[in-house]
């Protein structure tokens, strides 16, 4: 966001959107800032400009699989063109460890519900010192049909994460992954049990069965 605001500034685009409930250290930098959810202040957007409203009729259907043989390496960057690298495993099966990549901004973002995350100890938020303290570990609970989501538990947060990151993942697409497995797997794993068990995950299944098995990474 302040990349493209600092084109913005430069005449070079019309500049930075920002649909979000809370205040952001970045607000100021936007050229328009919307607060509300997402879903709501889209769908007006939507009617305002004659689309057709979302529904079940011509919802996206993403395929529901658990995992991904993605081009990334362990820290969650993705490897350069040519590399010879085997491919890593991105494992969101119910119960797998996973954790934030460095990209992350909670400290910048300043929610008081994530605050904690990436924190150091004894740090303070609005004058009380900060609890459960961590770097950004935790587990997958759930892949969630409703709202196209993984459900995750970061260091005792709950988060979501776009069922669309596996699909983006796995062609390469962003240059920073938004989380790894805390132990990723690579596809040159010689544990056949290990390997199997993540290729039906990343087969897809029916959406209202569960075709993911259980997670250990």
């Amino acid at each position: 966001a302040s990349e493209c605001a600092e084109r913005a500034a430069q005449g070079a685009s019309l500049g930075p959107c920002i649909i979000n409930l809370q205040q952001t250290d970045v607000d100021g930098c936007m050229t328009l800032k919307l607060s509300g959810k997402t879903d709501n202040v889209l769908a007006l957007l939507t009617e305002e400009l004659g689309m057709p409203q979302p529904d079940e009729s011509n919802a996206v259907r993403w395929p529901v699989v658990h995992a991904a043989l993605v081009p990334y390496d362990a820290s969650g960057r993705r490897l350069p063109e040519g590399n010879e690298k085997p491919l890593m495993w991105l494992d969101l099966r119910p119960g797998a460890r996973v954790k934030l990549t460095k990209g992350h901004n909670h400290q910048g973002a300043k929610q008081p519900t994530t605050m904690h995350i990436g924190a150091k100890k004894g740090q303070k938020f609005q004058g009380e010192e900060l609890r459960n303290v961590g770097p950004g570990n935790g587990t997958v609970v759930k892949r969630d049909e409703e709202y196209s989501s993984f459900k995750l538990n970061i260091e005792g947060a709950p988060i979501r994460l776009g069922v669309w990151w596996l699909e983006a993942a796995a062609r390469g697409g962003p240059a920073l992954l938004p989380i790894v497995n805390q132990s990723p797997v690579f596809a040159d794993c010689t544990d056949k049990v290990t390997a199997s068990a993540l290729q039906a995950a990343a087969t897809a299944a029916p959406a209202n069965g569960s075709g993911s098995g259980a997670a250990s990474s």
